[in-house]
Formats: structure tokens, C-alpha cells, sequence
């Protein structure tokens, strides 16, 4: 299976391009790819982090295919559908909050976003680089094989150059190839991530992307949860008009924790209407020091969407145990219902139970304006004995209009 190794020098007998020329044209040939994932992370990780390692992937990778005959079976394509992945595990990233259990304190996970960010880009375009290992690089005059645990691809065909164009090698695939990359993308990461760039994930974060690129198969592990989800066929683009179940079939389905599911829908369903935000009657109250979330009201929106998907959840003081042991909630587990007592001019003050979220576990950096009306808290944690029933002549705030 020949595959041309472009951007060659011209003419016979014109002088060779230098690597760094050969490399400046493969990545413009990608610049759209490589626009699309920079512009999900931050310049300075872009600069210091991101750009060197994607000249050291093109030229360790070069122009192989990231399928015989299936996906991006062409030349660039591993390197195109690594950067298309990553992008979209990026995108995923920034519409997840699975990744809060790996940081449950918001003044840590503020810290510490933009490293899970980059160790998403970079496990995004790292994960399927274990498959040189499943192909051969062979040159016929005069007899060669690439090594990659030797010298990056570009280096080998530069190194065979003759009167100053690439040569053409021909690929084989190796028997019983498949899920065998999948094990094999710490061996090649080894191989393109410097000292540098584990400093820059920090250990926490580095630990994630390694294991997930040796095959570790812990549904729990934060970039499987988030590759999946880029490798679906509904996110990837249809360009080469061809699936990408070989690679499903070798990342198992997503199983975030039961916590994680929940408050997701919870703020999915803030952002969508079925809970009313700042509202009187409502549901979600934004304070200066937390988001208060009137239950067993609040819950409601969200067991209705997830049994729609199949799962059930246990009761309510079951349920925010396990929110408060996971970080979700601020106090202790038993201990985190508290009476809430609205206070409005000219009307009967009206006391609800709630539960007391971090912001950045709801709303990410950006929380809603704060709630308007004068709220007071028990001063000490406790368990909140039921609301009272609402007003004869006014609604309840935990129901809905």
C-alpha cells in the first residue's frame, strides 16, 4: 500500500527542503484543524505546550494513514484525525462537568481547568499514535524499514532522500492489529512528550492521559469518558464519508459516576427552562456564598430526565449523601439540608429546605447575576425539617408556574 510523502523539493536536482520546511508545509496543509484546537486553549499552553508537540507528532507520524481502508485512509490522515478528535474532545470537555470529581474543590478546579483542558487536548491527539506499531514502513532501493522507537518517520525519509525528493514507501499492516494500539499509546507518547510537558499537565492531571494511553479500561478514567464521546459517529465530520466503529468497538461506552450524571442535568436543565433561576416561585437561587437548590422540588426535572434515559435514582436523603460525599454540596453528608427563610416586603416570609452548591459546580466560572430578594440561613448545619405547605393565596417557591 504506497502512500506519496508530499511537499517534496521540486525538481530533480534541486537542493532538498530542510525538515523544518517539510513540517511548516504539512502543518499548513492542516491549518484548519490545528486552528480549531488551538482556539479551545489557552495562547500561553498553545506556545509553550501544544505547538512544539504538534511538530514533533507530524514529524513522527508524517503522512501514515490512520486506516487501512477505513477511516482517513490517506496520506495525513492519522495526523488529521488526531487533531479532529482532539478538537472534539475539547469541545466535549467544556460541555462536561465529569471532570469536577477529579477536582471536588472549586477553588482547586479553578486552578486547575485550563491542565485538565490540556491533557484532554493532548490525550485527544495522542490516542491513536500506538498505531505505527501495527504498521510497517518499508523502502525498496535501497532496502529499509522504519523503526519508530528510533527516529520520527520524517527523519527516516529524509534520511533516504534522493537528489533532493522523499522516497515512496510502501505500508503493510500487521496481522492481528486493532485493539493492540490501543496498549500501545504510552510507549509512543514516551516518544513525543517531554519532561516539560508532564510539568505543564501537573502529576494530578498527567496520570489521567497516561493511563488512558497504555489501555487502562476504568470507565471512571476522565478522557475515555470524554474520547468516546468525540469518536461517536454523530460528532465526527463526514469528509472522508466513513464510520469510525473499529475505533468505538476499541473504547468502551462512557459510565460517568451516578453524582456526576445528576448535577449535569441539574444545570442542564437550568440552562433549558424546567427549573426557574432567580425566580420567585423557583426552584434555584444564586447567593453571593452558594447556589441554593430547593429540594425535593429541584429533583423532580431531573428523575424525570434521566429515567428517560434508564436511569433511576435512589431517594432523597440517599441521593444528596452521595452529592456531598463526591464534593457536590457544601456540608457534611447527613447533614446538608438546610432551612432556607425568603423574605419578601410587604408579604409572609416563606421557609424552604435547600441544598447549598458551589457555584462552579453549577455554572463553571460564569454564575448568573446573584438573587435580588433577601434570603436567610439556618446558621449551622442541619437537617431541615419539611417546608411548610405554601399559601393559601399564593404558590409555593419550589413549584412551577
Amino acid at each position: 500500500m504506497p502512500f506519496l510523502a508530499r511537499f517534496r523539493s521540486g525538481a530533480s536536482g534541486t537542493p532538498p527542503l530542510p525538515a523544518e520546511e517539510h513540517l511548516t508545509r504539512a502543518l499548513g496543509s492542516l491549518a484548519p484543524q490545528v486552528v480549531a484546537l488551538t482556539a479551545l486553549l489557552p495562547q500561553a499552553l498553545v506556545t509553550q505546550t501544544v505547538t512544539p508537540l504538534l511538530q514533533r507528532l507530524t514529524a513522527f507520524c508524517w503522512d501514515l494513514p490512520a486506516s487501512q481502508a477505513h477511516h482517513h485512509s490517506r496520506p495525513f490522515g492519522l495526523l488529521t484525525h488526531s487533531l479532529e478528535v482532539a478538537t472534539y474532545a475539547l469541545e466535549a470537555f467544556t460541555r462536561s462537568s465529569s471532570w469536577w470529581a477529579k477536582a471536588p474543590d472549586p477553588a482547586q478546579r479553578h486552578r486547575m481547568q485550563e491542565r485538565w483542558r490540556l491533557g484532554t487536548a493532548l490525550a485527544g491527539v495522542l490516542h491513536d499514535t500506538g498505531k505505527v506499531f501495527d504498521l510497517t514502513v518499508a523502502l525498496s532501493e535501497p532496502p529499509a524499514t522504519w523503526q519508530p522507537l528510533h527516529e520520527p518517520l520524517l527523519t527516516f525519509l529524509l534520511a533516504h532522500q534522493v537528489a533532493g525528493r522523499l522516497p515512496t514507501p510502501t505500508l503493510s499492516w500487521q496481522p492481528g492489529r486493532g485493539m493492540r494500539h490501543e496498549t500501545a499509546g504510552a510507549l509512543a507518547a514516551t516518544l513525543l512528550l517531554t519532561r516539560a510537558d508532564l510539568v505543564a499537565l501537573t502529576l494530578p492531571v498527567a496520570r489521567e492521559p497516561w493511563a488512558f494511553l497504555g489501555g487502562d479500561p476504568d470507565p471512571a478514567n476522565l478522557f475515555r469518558q470524554l474520547l468516546v464521546r468525540a469518536l461517536s459517529p454523530a460528532s465526527m465530520p463526514a469528509a472522508d464519508g466513513q464510520s469510525v466503529q473499529t475505533d468505538l468497538q476499541a473504547v468502551p461506552p462512557a459510565q460517568p459516576t451516578l453524582a456526576a450524571q445528576v448535577m449535569a442535568t441539574l444545570a442542564q436543565c437550568c440552562r433549558e427552562g424546567p427549573l426557574r433561576v432567580n425566580q420567585f416561585p423557583g426552584q434555584i437561587f444564586v447567593l453571593r456564598e452558594a447556589t441554593l437548590v430547593v429540594v425535593p422540588e429541584a429533583f423532580k426535572a431531573v428523575r424525570e430526565r434521566l429515567a428517560q434515559a434508564g436511569v433511576t435514582l435512589p431517594g432523597g436523603g440517599v441521593l444528596y449523601n452521595d452529592l456531598a460525599d463526591v464534593g457536590y454540596l457544601l456540608g457534611t453528608a447527613g447533614q446538608n439540608v438546610v432551612q432556607a427563610t425568603f423574605l419578601r416586603p410587604g408579604k409572609r416570609p416563606v421557609p424552604l429546605a435547600v441544598l447549598r452548591v458551589p457555584h462552579a459546580v453549577l455554572w463553571g466560572v460564569a454564575p448568573p447575576a446573584l438573587y435580588a430578594g433577601d434570603v436567610l440561613l439556618e446558621s449551622q448545619d442541619a437537617v431541615a425539617p419539611a417546608p411548610t405547605p405554601p399559601l393559601a393565596d399564593e404558590p409555593a417557591a419550589s413549584e412551577k408556574e
